[in-house]
Protein backbone atom coordinates (compact mmCIF):
# COMPACT_ATOMS: atom_id res chain seq x y z
CA UNK A 1 0.00 0.00 0.00
CA UNK A 2 2.78 2.42 0.95
CA UNK A 3 4.75 1.52 -2.18
CA UNK A 4 1.73 2.32 -4.38
CA UNK A 5 1.27 5.66 -2.62
CA UNK A 6 4.95 6.52 -3.10
CA UNK A 7 4.77 5.57 -6.79
CA UNK A 8 1.64 7.72 -7.21
CA UNK A 9 3.27 10.72 -5.51
CA UNK A 10 6.42 10.37 -7.60
CA UNK A 11 4.31 10.06 -10.76
CA UNK A 12 2.43 13.25 -9.87
CA UNK A 13 5.69 15.10 -9.22
CA UNK A 14 7.23 13.89 -12.48
CA UNK A 15 4.17 14.79 -14.56
CA UNK A 16 3.84 18.14 -12.81
CA UNK A 17 7.50 18.81 -13.51
CA UNK A 18 6.92 18.06 -17.19
CA UNK A 19 4.03 20.55 -17.33
CA UNK A 20 6.12 23.14 -15.50
CA UNK A 21 9.01 22.67 -17.93
CA UNK A 22 6.55 22.96 -20.81
CA UNK A 23 5.29 26.25 -19.40
CA UNK A 24 8.85 27.58 -19.16
CA UNK A 25 9.55 26.44 -22.74
CA UNK A 26 6.45 28.23 -24.02
CA UNK A 27 7.46 31.43 -22.24
CA UNK A 28 10.84 31.33 -23.99
CA UNK A 29 8.91 31.05 -27.27
CA UNK A 30 6.91 34.22 -26.54
CA UNK A 31 3.76 32.78 -24.92
CA UNK A 32 2.19 34.60 -22.00
CA UNK A 33 -1.22 34.71 -20.36
CA UNK A 34 -2.51 37.87 -18.72
CA UNK A 35 -4.36 35.89 -16.05
CA UNK A 36 -1.02 34.77 -14.55
CA UNK A 37 0.15 38.41 -14.40
CA UNK A 38 -3.15 39.41 -12.79
CA UNK A 39 -2.88 36.85 -9.98
CA UNK A 40 0.77 37.81 -9.38
CA UNK A 41 -0.29 41.45 -9.15
CA UNK A 42 -3.03 40.66 -6.63
CA UNK A 43 -0.65 38.61 -4.46
CA UNK A 44 1.95 41.39 -4.61
CA UNK A 45 -0.74 43.92 -3.70
CA UNK A 46 -1.70 41.83 -0.67
CA UNK A 47 1.83 41.61 0.75
CA UNK A 48 3.13 45.02 -0.30
CA UNK A 49 0.38 47.16 1.21
CA UNK A 50 -1.77 47.09 4.30
CA UNK A 51 -4.77 45.67 2.46
CA UNK A 52 -7.20 43.39 4.21
CA UNK A 53 -7.00 39.80 2.98
CA UNK A 54 -10.77 39.63 2.60
CA UNK A 55 -10.82 42.92 0.71
CA UNK A 56 -8.27 41.57 -1.77
CA UNK A 57 -10.07 38.23 -1.87
CA UNK A 58 -13.41 39.83 -2.74
CA UNK A 59 -11.81 41.89 -5.48
CA UNK A 60 -10.21 38.90 -7.21
CA UNK A 61 -11.81 36.69 -9.83
CA UNK A 62 -11.40 33.77 -9.92
CA UNK A 63 -10.86 33.63 -6.15
CA UNK A 64 -10.00 29.92 -6.18
CA UNK A 65 -7.06 30.52 -8.54
CA UNK A 66 -5.95 33.38 -6.28
CA UNK A 67 -6.07 31.22 -3.13
CA UNK A 68 -4.23 28.30 -4.73
CA UNK A 69 -1.57 30.55 -6.23
CA UNK A 70 -1.20 32.43 -2.94
CA UNK A 71 -0.34 29.16 -1.18
CA UNK A 72 2.46 28.55 -3.73
CA UNK A 73 3.70 32.15 -4.00
CA UNK A 74 6.75 31.38 -1.83
CA UNK A 75 8.41 29.65 -4.81
CA UNK A 76 10.86 32.21 -6.33
CA UNK A 77 11.42 33.19 -9.96
CA UNK A 78 8.24 31.64 -11.37
CA UNK A 79 4.63 32.74 -11.53
CA UNK A 80 2.71 30.71 -8.96
CA UNK A 81 -0.23 30.03 -11.29
CA UNK A 82 2.06 27.91 -13.47
CA UNK A 83 3.03 25.81 -10.44
CA UNK A 84 -0.60 25.43 -9.40
CA UNK A 85 -1.71 24.36 -12.89
CA UNK A 86 1.14 21.86 -13.15
CA UNK A 87 0.23 20.28 -9.80
CA UNK A 88 -3.50 20.15 -10.55
CA UNK A 89 -3.01 18.57 -13.97
CA UNK A 90 -0.33 16.23 -12.61
CA UNK A 91 -2.75 14.89 -10.01
CA UNK A 92 -5.62 14.68 -12.50
CA UNK A 93 -3.49 13.01 -15.19
CA UNK A 94 -2.09 10.33 -12.86
CA UNK A 95 -5.54 9.65 -11.41
CA UNK A 96 -7.15 9.34 -14.84
CA UNK A 97 -4.60 6.96 -16.28
CA UNK A 98 -4.30 4.89 -13.10
CA UNK A 99 -8.08 4.53 -12.83
CA UNK A 100 -8.50 3.65 -16.50
CA UNK A 101 -5.68 1.11 -16.32
CA UNK A 102 -7.02 -0.58 -13.17
CA UNK A 103 -10.51 -0.80 -14.63
CA UNK A 104 -9.09 -2.03 -17.95
CA UNK A 105 -11.39 0.35 -19.76
CA UNK A 106 -10.07 2.64 -22.48
CA UNK A 107 -6.53 2.74 -21.03
CA UNK A 108 -4.82 3.14 -24.41
CA UNK A 109 -7.27 5.82 -25.50
CA UNK A 110 -6.75 7.62 -22.18
CA UNK A 111 -2.96 7.42 -22.49
CA UNK A 112 -2.97 8.75 -26.07
CA UNK A 113 -5.30 11.60 -25.18
CA UNK A 114 -3.44 12.60 -21.99
CA UNK A 115 -0.04 12.55 -23.68
CA UNK A 116 -0.85 14.38 -26.88
CA UNK A 117 -3.97 16.50 -26.35
CA UNK A 118 -3.25 20.25 -26.76
CA UNK A 119 -6.22 20.89 -24.45
CA UNK A 120 -4.49 18.96 -21.65
CA UNK A 121 -1.13 20.63 -22.34
CA UNK A 122 -2.80 24.04 -22.42
CA UNK A 123 -4.43 23.36 -19.06
CA UNK A 124 -1.15 22.27 -17.48
CA UNK A 125 1.18 24.92 -18.89
CA UNK A 126 -0.79 28.07 -19.77
CA UNK A 127 -0.87 29.75 -16.35
CA UNK A 128 -4.63 30.33 -16.65
CA UNK A 129 -7.60 29.06 -14.65
CA UNK A 130 -8.50 26.49 -17.32
CA UNK A 131 -6.90 23.63 -15.34
CA UNK A 132 -9.34 24.29 -12.50
CA UNK A 133 -12.29 24.42 -14.89
CA UNK A 134 -11.29 21.14 -16.53
CA UNK A 135 -10.83 19.45 -13.13
CA UNK A 136 -14.21 20.71 -11.98
CA UNK A 137 -16.02 19.43 -15.06
CA UNK A 138 -14.39 16.01 -14.72
CA UNK A 139 -15.28 15.69 -11.02
CA UNK A 140 -18.80 16.98 -11.64
CA UNK A 141 -19.67 14.35 -14.23
CA UNK A 142 -17.66 11.62 -12.52
CA UNK A 143 -19.71 12.06 -9.33
CA UNK A 144 -22.98 12.12 -11.28
CA UNK A 145 -22.10 8.89 -13.08
CA UNK A 146 -21.01 7.37 -9.78
CA UNK A 147 -24.37 8.27 -8.26
CA UNK A 148 -26.17 6.66 -11.19
CA UNK A 149 -24.22 3.47 -10.53
CA UNK A 150 -24.41 3.30 -6.72
CA UNK A 151 -27.26 5.64 -5.60
CA UNK A 152 -24.84 6.69 -2.85
CA UNK A 153 -25.42 9.63 -0.51
CA UNK A 154 -21.63 10.06 -0.60
CA UNK A 155 -21.80 11.11 -4.25
CA UNK A 156 -24.59 13.60 -3.55
CA UNK A 157 -22.73 15.14 -0.60
CA UNK A 158 -19.53 15.30 -2.67
CA UNK A 159 -21.43 17.05 -5.48
CA UNK A 160 -22.71 19.62 -3.01
CA UNK A 161 -19.20 20.27 -1.61
CA UNK A 162 -17.75 20.46 -5.13
CA UNK A 163 -20.27 23.05 -6.29
CA UNK A 164 -19.78 25.00 -3.06
CA UNK A 165 -16.00 25.12 -3.48
CA UNK A 166 -16.19 26.07 -7.14
CA UNK A 167 -18.36 29.06 -6.38
CA UNK A 168 -14.94 30.58 -5.74
CA UNK A 169 -14.06 29.88 -9.36
CA UNK A 170 -17.23 30.93 -11.16
CA UNK A 171 -20.65 31.62 -9.64
CA UNK A 172 -22.27 30.77 -12.97
CA UNK A 173 -21.74 27.12 -12.01
CA UNK A 174 -24.99 27.48 -10.10
CA UNK A 175 -26.64 27.07 -13.50
CA UNK A 176 -25.41 23.48 -13.48
CA UNK A 177 -27.86 22.78 -10.67
CA UNK A 178 -30.57 23.01 -13.31
CA UNK A 179 -28.90 20.15 -15.20
CA UNK A 180 -29.22 17.93 -12.14
CA UNK A 181 -33.01 18.19 -11.92
CA UNK A 182 -33.89 16.07 -14.99
CA UNK A 183 -30.99 13.69 -14.25
CA UNK A 184 -32.17 13.02 -10.71
CA UNK A 185 -35.75 12.77 -11.92
CA UNK A 186 -34.94 9.81 -14.16
CA UNK A 187 -32.61 8.25 -11.61
CA UNK A 188 -35.43 8.26 -9.06
CA UNK A 189 -37.34 5.72 -11.16
CA UNK A 190 -34.50 3.21 -10.93
CA UNK A 191 -34.11 3.75 -7.19
CA UNK A 192 -37.66 2.52 -6.58
CA UNK A 193 -37.47 -0.78 -4.72
CA UNK A 194 -39.61 -3.81 -5.51
CA UNK A 195 -40.53 -2.65 -9.01
CA UNK A 196 -39.17 -4.44 -12.06
CA UNK A 197 -39.39 -3.76 -15.75
CA UNK A 198 -38.28 -1.08 -18.14
CA UNK A 199 -38.56 2.64 -17.56
CA UNK A 200 -42.12 2.94 -18.85
CA UNK A 201 -43.35 0.01 -16.75
CA UNK A 202 -41.79 1.49 -13.62
CA UNK A 203 -43.18 4.96 -14.35
CA UNK A 204 -46.67 3.50 -14.84
CA UNK A 205 -46.60 1.62 -11.51
CA UNK A 206 -45.11 4.51 -9.54
CA UNK A 207 -47.58 7.16 -10.74
CA UNK A 208 -50.58 4.88 -10.35
CA UNK A 209 -49.79 4.03 -6.72
CA UNK A 210 -50.08 6.68 -3.98
CA UNK A 211 -47.44 5.15 -1.73
CA UNK A 212 -44.92 4.68 -4.53
CA UNK A 213 -45.62 8.18 -5.82
CA UNK A 214 -44.90 9.70 -2.38
CA UNK A 215 -41.67 7.72 -2.06
CA UNK A 216 -40.65 8.77 -5.57
CA UNK A 217 -41.09 12.51 -5.01
CA UNK A 218 -39.63 12.34 -1.48
CA UNK A 219 -36.45 10.73 -2.82
CA UNK A 220 -36.29 13.08 -5.80
CA UNK A 221 -36.60 16.31 -3.79
CA UNK A 222 -34.30 14.98 -1.05
CA UNK A 223 -31.56 14.40 -3.63
CA UNK A 224 -31.97 17.90 -5.04
CA UNK A 225 -31.99 19.56 -1.61
CA UNK A 226 -28.88 17.67 -0.48
CA UNK A 227 -26.90 18.78 -3.54
CA UNK A 228 -28.00 22.44 -3.54
CA UNK A 229 -27.55 23.00 0.20
CA UNK A 230 -23.85 23.96 0.28
CA UNK A 231 -23.67 25.99 -2.98
CA UNK A 232 -26.80 27.98 -2.19
CA UNK A 233 -25.65 28.50 1.39
CA UNK A 234 -22.29 29.73 0.12
CA UNK A 235 -23.95 32.13 -2.27
CA UNK A 236 -26.18 33.37 0.55
CA UNK A 237 -23.15 33.95 2.76
CA UNK A 238 -21.57 36.11 0.04
CA UNK A 239 -24.68 38.26 -0.04
CA UNK A 240 -24.91 38.41 3.75
CA UNK A 241 -21.31 39.62 4.07
CA UNK A 242 -21.93 42.29 1.46
CA UNK A 243 -25.17 43.31 3.12
CA UNK A 244 -23.34 43.88 6.42
CA UNK A 245 -19.92 45.10 5.28
CA UNK A 246 -20.49 46.33 1.73
CA UNK A 247 -23.24 48.87 2.26
CA UNK A 248 -25.66 46.74 0.22
CA UNK A 249 -23.37 47.12 -2.78
CA UNK A 250 -22.38 43.78 -4.32
CA UNK A 251 -18.95 45.11 -5.12
CA UNK A 252 -17.41 41.68 -5.53
CA UNK A 253 -19.54 41.23 -8.63
CA UNK A 254 -19.25 44.65 -10.25
CA UNK A 255 -15.72 46.05 -9.81
CA UNK A 256 -13.80 46.67 -13.03
CA UNK A 257 -10.45 45.72 -11.53
CA UNK A 258 -11.31 42.27 -10.14
CA UNK A 259 -11.09 40.49 -13.53
CA UNK A 260 -7.94 39.98 -15.58
CA UNK A 261 -10.00 40.47 -18.74
CA UNK A 262 -12.24 43.34 -17.66
CA UNK A 263 -11.66 45.07 -20.99
CA UNK A 264 -11.14 41.98 -23.16
CA UNK A 265 -14.25 42.83 -25.16
CA UNK A 266 -12.17 45.50 -26.89
CA UNK A 267 -9.74 42.97 -28.39
CA UNK A 268 -11.28 39.50 -28.03
CA UNK A 269 -10.29 37.99 -31.36
CA UNK A 270 -7.16 37.02 -33.20
CA UNK A 271 -7.36 37.34 -36.98
CA UNK A 272 -4.28 36.52 -39.07
CA UNK A 273 -5.52 37.66 -42.50
CA UNK A 274 -8.32 39.60 -44.13
CA UNK A 275 -10.56 36.56 -44.64
CA UNK A 276 -12.29 37.05 -41.31
CA UNK A 277 -15.36 34.98 -42.00
CA UNK A 278 -13.28 32.11 -43.35
CA UNK A 279 -11.48 31.85 -40.02
CA UNK A 280 -14.72 32.22 -38.07
CA UNK A 281 -16.44 29.51 -40.10
CA UNK A 282 -13.51 27.13 -39.68
CA UNK A 283 -13.56 27.80 -35.94
CA UNK A 284 -17.26 26.96 -35.86
CA UNK A 285 -16.73 23.79 -37.91
CA UNK A 286 -13.93 22.39 -35.74
CA UNK A 287 -15.77 23.47 -32.60
CA UNK A 288 -18.89 21.51 -33.58
CA UNK A 289 -16.93 18.46 -34.70
CA UNK A 290 -15.03 18.51 -31.43
CA UNK A 291 -18.32 18.57 -29.54
CA UNK A 292 -19.23 15.28 -31.22
CA UNK A 293 -15.83 13.62 -30.62
CA UNK A 294 -15.39 14.80 -27.03
CA UNK A 295 -18.88 13.60 -26.15
CA UNK A 296 -18.27 10.18 -27.79
CA UNK A 297 -17.31 8.49 -24.47
CA UNK A 298 -20.60 9.71 -23.04
CA UNK A 299 -22.50 8.55 -26.10
CA UNK A 300 -20.93 5.11 -25.59
CA UNK A 301 -22.97 4.87 -22.38
CA UNK A 302 -26.05 4.53 -24.59
CA UNK A 303 -25.04 0.94 -25.25
CA UNK A 304 -24.53 -0.15 -21.67
CA UNK A 305 -27.08 -2.46 -20.18
CA UNK A 306 -29.33 -1.18 -17.42
CA UNK A 307 -30.27 2.34 -16.41
CA UNK A 308 -30.35 3.18 -20.09
CA UNK A 309 -32.58 6.24 -19.69
CA UNK A 310 -30.58 8.11 -17.05
CA UNK A 311 -27.21 7.65 -18.74
CA UNK A 312 -28.11 9.20 -22.12
CA UNK A 313 -29.49 12.16 -20.20
CA UNK A 314 -25.91 13.03 -19.21
CA UNK A 315 -24.80 13.20 -22.82
CA UNK A 316 -27.87 15.12 -24.02
CA UNK A 317 -27.74 17.68 -21.21
CA UNK A 318 -23.97 18.25 -21.51
CA UNK A 319 -24.28 18.74 -25.26
CA UNK A 320 -27.34 20.94 -24.89
CA UNK A 321 -25.67 23.11 -22.25
CA UNK A 322 -22.55 23.69 -24.36
CA UNK A 323 -24.49 24.44 -27.55
CA UNK A 324 -26.87 26.80 -25.74
CA UNK A 325 -23.96 28.68 -24.11
CA UNK A 326 -22.29 29.12 -27.49
CA UNK A 327 -25.52 30.12 -29.24
CA UNK A 328 -25.80 33.59 -27.71
CA UNK A 329 -22.43 34.91 -28.88
CA UNK A 330 -21.07 32.27 -31.22
CA UNK A 331 -17.75 33.94 -31.93
CA UNK A 332 -16.87 35.04 -28.38
CA UNK A 333 -17.93 31.74 -26.82
CA UNK A 334 -15.97 29.48 -29.15
CA UNK A 335 -13.34 28.80 -26.52
CA UNK A 336 -11.90 26.10 -24.35
CA UNK A 337 -14.12 26.85 -21.36
CA UNK A 338 -17.00 25.16 -23.18
CA UNK A 339 -14.89 22.46 -24.79
CA UNK A 340 -13.40 21.81 -21.36
CA UNK A 341 -16.83 20.80 -20.12
CA UNK A 342 -17.08 18.10 -22.76
CA UNK A 343 -13.44 17.07 -22.25
CA UNK A 344 -14.09 16.57 -18.54
CA UNK A 345 -17.37 14.79 -19.19
CA UNK A 346 -15.72 12.58 -21.81
CA UNK A 347 -12.90 11.57 -19.46
CA UNK A 348 -15.44 10.76 -16.76
CA UNK A 349 -17.35 8.65 -19.29
CA UNK A 350 -14.20 6.66 -20.15
CA UNK A 351 -13.61 5.78 -16.50
CA UNK A 352 -17.25 4.89 -15.99
CA UNK A 353 -17.69 2.95 -19.24
CA UNK A 354 -16.89 -0.56 -18.03
CA UNK A 355 -15.16 -2.42 -15.21
CA UNK A 356 -14.86 -5.65 -17.11
CA UNK A 357 -12.26 -6.32 -19.79
CA UNK A 358 -13.36 -4.35 -22.87
CA UNK A 359 -13.88 -6.05 -26.18
CA UNK A 360 -11.37 -5.70 -29.01
CA UNK A 361 -13.81 -3.63 -31.04
CA UNK A 362 -14.29 -1.20 -28.14
CA UNK A 363 -10.51 -0.77 -27.81
CA UNK A 364 -10.13 -0.04 -31.52
CA UNK A 365 -13.04 2.40 -31.61
CA UNK A 366 -11.87 4.22 -28.47
CA UNK A 367 -8.35 4.66 -29.88
CA UNK A 368 -9.75 5.91 -33.20
CA UNK A 369 -11.98 8.40 -31.39
CA UNK A 370 -8.97 9.63 -29.39
CA UNK A 371 -6.90 10.10 -32.56
CA UNK A 372 -9.66 11.94 -34.42
CA UNK A 373 -10.26 14.13 -31.38
CA UNK A 374 -6.56 15.04 -31.24
CA UNK A 375 -6.52 16.01 -34.92
CA UNK A 376 -9.59 18.21 -34.48
CA UNK A 377 -8.13 19.83 -31.35
CA UNK A 378 -4.95 20.79 -33.22
CA UNK A 379 -7.06 22.22 -36.03
CA UNK A 380 -9.19 24.09 -33.52
CA UNK A 381 -6.14 25.71 -31.90
CA UNK A 382 -4.79 26.61 -35.32
CA UNK A 383 -7.99 28.48 -36.22
CA UNK A 384 -9.05 29.58 -32.74
CA UNK A 385 -10.53 33.06 -32.52
CA UNK A 386 -9.48 33.44 -28.86
CA UNK A 387 -6.21 35.36 -28.78
CA UNK A 388 -4.58 33.49 -25.87
CA UNK A 389 -5.40 30.09 -27.40
CA UNK A 390 -3.96 31.12 -30.74
CA UNK A 391 -0.89 32.54 -28.97
CA UNK A 392 -0.37 29.13 -27.30
CA UNK A 393 -0.52 27.30 -30.64
CA UNK A 394 1.88 29.71 -32.33
CA UNK A 395 4.40 29.41 -29.49
CA UNK A 396 4.14 25.61 -29.67
CA UNK A 397 4.72 25.15 -33.40
CA UNK A 398 6.37 28.30 -34.73
CA UNK A 399 9.70 30.09 -34.16
CA UNK A 400 9.89 32.46 -31.18
CA UNK A 401 7.95 35.67 -31.68
CA UNK A 402 8.26 38.57 -29.25
CA UNK A 403 4.84 40.18 -29.10
CA UNK A 404 4.47 43.93 -28.73
CA UNK A 405 2.42 43.51 -25.55
CA UNK A 406 4.96 41.37 -23.73
CA UNK A 407 7.84 43.57 -24.90
CA UNK A 408 5.98 46.58 -23.50
CA UNK A 409 5.50 44.87 -20.14
CA UNK A 410 9.17 43.92 -19.82
CA UNK A 411 10.47 47.29 -21.05
CA UNK A 412 8.33 49.35 -18.66
CA UNK A 413 9.20 46.99 -15.80
CA UNK A 414 12.90 47.45 -16.49
CA UNK A 415 12.58 51.22 -16.90
CA UNK A 416 10.71 51.70 -13.62
CA UNK A 417 12.99 49.25 -11.80
CA UNK A 418 15.96 51.48 -12.66
CA UNK A 419 14.26 54.42 -10.95
CA UNK A 420 14.34 52.69 -7.57
CA UNK A 421 12.14 54.29 -4.93
CA UNK A 422 9.39 55.93 -6.93
CA UNK A 423 5.60 56.33 -7.05
CA UNK A 424 3.55 55.29 -10.07
CA UNK A 425 -0.03 56.18 -11.02
CA UNK A 426 -1.70 53.83 -13.52
CA UNK A 427 -5.06 52.27 -14.30
CA UNK A 428 -4.22 48.84 -12.90
CA UNK A 429 -7.21 47.24 -14.62
CA UNK A 430 -5.11 47.72 -17.78
CA UNK A 431 -1.52 47.90 -16.55
CA UNK A 432 -1.44 45.15 -13.90
CA UNK A 433 1.21 43.19 -15.90
CA UNK A 434 3.49 46.23 -15.83
CA UNK A 435 3.09 46.64 -12.05
CA UNK A 436 3.41 42.99 -11.02
CA UNK A 437 7.23 42.78 -11.17
CA UNK A 438 8.30 46.13 -9.72
CA UNK A 439 11.03 46.20 -7.04
CA UNK A 440 9.99 46.53 -3.41
CA UNK A 441 11.14 50.15 -3.30
CA UNK A 442 8.57 51.21 -5.89
CA UNK A 443 4.92 51.86 -5.05
CA UNK A 444 1.84 52.50 -7.13
CA UNK A 445 -1.63 53.96 -6.89
CA UNK A 446 -4.35 51.81 -8.42
CA UNK A 447 -8.11 51.23 -8.27
CA UNK A 448 -8.10 49.86 -4.72
CA UNK A 449 -5.61 52.34 -3.29
CA UNK A 450 -7.20 54.72 -0.76
CA UNK A 451 -5.82 57.79 -2.57
CA UNK A 452 -6.82 56.76 -6.09
CA UNK A 453 -9.59 59.31 -6.60
CA UNK A 454 -7.52 62.13 -5.11
CA UNK A 455 -4.53 61.19 -7.27
CA UNK A 456 -6.62 61.52 -10.43
CA UNK A 457 -7.40 65.12 -9.46
CA UNK A 458 -3.89 66.05 -8.25
CA UNK A 459 -1.43 63.54 -9.74
CA UNK A 460 1.54 65.84 -9.01
CA UNK A 461 1.11 65.16 -5.28
CA UNK A 462 0.72 61.38 -5.40
CA UNK A 463 2.92 60.23 -8.29
CA UNK A 464 6.35 60.60 -9.85
CA UNK A 465 5.45 58.71 -13.03
CA UNK A 466 2.20 58.18 -14.93
CA UNK A 467 1.60 55.15 -17.15
CA UNK A 468 -1.09 55.63 -19.78
CA UNK A 469 -2.17 54.06 -23.06
CA UNK A 470 -1.44 55.54 -26.47
CA UNK A 471 -4.35 57.41 -28.04
CA UNK A 472 -4.46 54.81 -30.83
CA UNK A 473 -4.72 51.88 -28.38
CA UNK A 474 -8.14 50.14 -28.25
CA UNK A 475 -8.22 50.46 -24.45
CA UNK A 476 -7.45 54.20 -24.40
CA UNK A 477 -11.15 55.20 -23.91
CA UNK A 478 -11.20 52.97 -20.79
CA UNK A 479 -7.96 54.33 -19.29
CA UNK A 480 -9.11 56.41 -16.30
CA UNK A 481 -5.67 57.97 -15.78
CA UNK A 482 -5.53 59.14 -19.39
CA UNK A 483 -9.07 60.50 -19.01
CA UNK A 484 -8.04 62.34 -15.83
CA UNK A 485 -5.15 64.03 -17.66
CA UNK A 486 -7.50 65.10 -20.45
CA UNK A 487 -9.89 66.51 -17.84
CA UNK A 488 -7.13 68.51 -16.16
CA UNK A 489 -6.08 69.91 -19.53
CA UNK A 490 -9.69 70.79 -20.39
CA UNK A 491 -10.11 72.75 -17.14
CA UNK A 492 -6.80 74.53 -17.59
CA UNK A 493 -5.12 72.98 -14.55
CA UNK A 494 -1.35 72.97 -15.20
CA UNK A 495 0.48 69.65 -15.01
CA UNK A 496 4.03 69.58 -16.31
CA UNK A 497 5.06 66.19 -17.67
CA UNK A 498 7.55 64.83 -20.14
CA UNK A 499 7.58 61.56 -22.03
CA UNK A 500 10.40 59.35 -20.71
CA UNK A 501 9.34 56.08 -22.33
CA UNK A 502 7.13 55.31 -25.33
CA UNK A 503 6.14 52.26 -27.36
CA UNK A 504 3.24 51.33 -29.64
CA UNK A 505 0.97 50.56 -26.69
CA UNK A 506 1.85 52.84 -23.81
CA UNK A 507 3.49 56.01 -22.53
CA UNK A 508 5.40 56.70 -19.33
CA UNK A 509 5.21 60.33 -18.26
CA UNK A 510 7.47 61.86 -15.62
CA UNK A 511 5.73 64.45 -13.44
CA UNK A 512 7.83 67.62 -13.32
CA UNK A 513 7.87 69.80 -10.23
Amino acid sequence: MKSKLIVSILSVLVLSGVYLAMGYFLRTKGFYHLEAYFIDYKIDQLFRYDFSFFRTFYFTEPALLFLGSLALSWIPDIQSTYVLNALVMGILGVFLFKSAWERRSGSWASLIYLLFSPVIWYAGSSGSSFALYLTFYFLFFWLILGYIRDYSVFHLASLSILLGVFLLLDRSFLKLLILLIPIFFFISFYKAKGIRGNFYAKASIIFSNDSQRRKFFTGFFSSILLVVFIPLSGYGIFHLINEVFGGRVFYYETSLADFWNSYSGKTPLHVSDSLDWKIFSLGNLYFLLLIICLSAPLLYLFFRKGKSTALPMIAFLALGYVISEAAGEKILNLNLQLLGMLSGAGMAGILFSAKETPSGSFRIVSVLIALVTLILEFLYFNYSVAIHERRFFEALFHPPVESAERKSVESINNFLAEKGKTRILADDAIFFPHLSKLPKEASWVGHFSPDFQHSLQEPMIYADYLVITQETHPLHPNDVVAAALDRLEYHGIPLKTKVVYEDDLSLVLEVME
